[in-house]
């Protein structure tokens, strides 16, 4: 499904700006608080500024921003007002993306194609081959994956079938901010929930971590990004946890 099936383009325009200006905000929030540069809080916490077929000289254009935006930081009107510092820089992405925007929303594919088993696919897990790390997708858009059991049981029973078939694995992990939501821990074992780290309150630019500021539409969860903007801290603390896979196929059937 396209987003265009389900948006009109003004939806889909104002949809991508909030979310542009939710990640102005990162860019103000550890430039001032942690003191990390421009570049690097692109490169490892944000999703859009990323999209290189975005911009019109996308690698020029975000070193210039870059440069820009810390000279604006070093002043300290910018620095103790993030609305500004928002405003400011908004309107020069703006105007950089305006005639690609329309572009890709004729194109934008609202439902994940990484979801090979329902809502999720799988890795073989990088530091330990004998466990699986799953992505999660909301497949089921424009209505939440969470709310429709049937699907999200038969597609954890799914990856692991395929999984212990095709590379004998046995165990199942992962790290998202939905396992700090109860729609989501009500699928899995007490051994997943004793095995659950501490939540880090830092960002990473994947949808393990901004898949809290996303609704069930693919639109920006503004209840969510309110949250964030005010306090400074994610709503859904992002956790790991594992287990294996028959203390979930049995808490799945039960």
């Amino acid at each position: 499904m396209l987003f265009k099936d389900y948006l009109t383009y003004e939806e889909y325009s104002k949809n991508f700006f909030e979310l542009l200006q939710l990640e102005l905000f990162v860019i103000w929030k550890y430039c001032t608080i942690n003191n990390e540069t421009v570049k690097s809080i692109i490169n490892q916490k944000l999703l859009l500024l990323k999209i290189s077929e975005l911009f019109k000289n996308h690698e020029s254009f975000i070193n210039n921003l870059s440069t820009d935006a810390e000279m604006a930081l070093s002043e300290s009107v910018y620095r103790i007002d993030s609305a500004l510092f928002i405003n400011e820089f908004f309107e020069k992405i703006k105007s950089n993306i305006e005639d690609v925007l329309h572009h890709k929303y004729t194109t934008d594919i609202a439902t994940p194609a990484w979801c090979t088993f329902g809502c999720f696919s799988y890795e073989i897990f990088a530091s330990d081959k004998n466990k699986i790390f799953l992505h999660i997708g909301n497949s089921a858009i424009p209505d939440s994956f969470l709310d429709d059991e049937t699907l999200i049981k038969k597609s954890l029973l799914a990856v692991m079938d395929d999984a212990e078939k095709n590379h004998s694995i046995n165990t199942l992990t992962t790290e998202t901010w939905l396992n700090s939501h109860e729609k989501w821990l009500r699928f899995f074992p007490d051994e997943w929930m004793s095995n659950m780290t501490a939540p880090t309150a830092d960002l990473v630019g994947h949808l393990g971590y901004w898949g809290q500021f996303i609704n069930k539409k693919g639109c920006i969860n503004l209840k969510n990004a309110s949250f964030f903007k005010e306090t400074g801290k994610l709503p859904y603390p992002v956790k790991r946890s594992f287990c294996s896979f028959d203390s979930l196929r049995k808490k799945l059937i039960e």
